[in-house]
């Protein structure tokens, strides 16, 4: 049986990049050390969007990728970086890193913090 294979595709924000331009030539590294320099990841492409300037990496893994490491990794090294979305199918595992300063989602009313002053009381957040 031939082992399973993924394809992961990272990119980052143009406003990542405005605030964390070496990122670009520096990412591959960032995987390489991400994957403890496994040999089942292989960059296959990178691309520019020209449109917004985003910059992308896709990769072919060998087997299950954990993944949820990786990424950390990645934010914990650019660390202006943000995971803005993701988007996940049964071959493929799309990240985007967004800045944290200029690409934060807006919050909705949901997630915004309520005033304590309108808690009840013994009320948490």
């Amino acid at each position: 049986m031939a082992p399973s294979r993924r394809t992961v595709l990272f990119s980052l924000s143009s406003a990542l990049i405005d605030n964390q331009r070496w990122a670009v030539g520096a990412f591959p590294a960032i995987v390489r050390r991400a994957t403890g320099h496994s040999e089942r990841w292989e960059l296959v492409e990178q691309s520019v969007d020209e449109a917004d300037g985003a910059t992308a990496w896709r990769y072919e893994v060998q087997g299950l990728p954990e993944i949820d490491l990786v990424v950390d990794h990645i934010i914990h090294e650019l660390t202006d970086a943000v995971l803005i979305s993701e988007q996940h199918t049964v071959a493929s595992d799309t990240f985007t890193f967004g800045s944290m300063r200029r690409d934060r989602p807006a919050r909705t009313e949901q997630t915004a913090a309520q005033d304590p002053a309108q808690l009840a009381p013994g009320e948490d957040r």
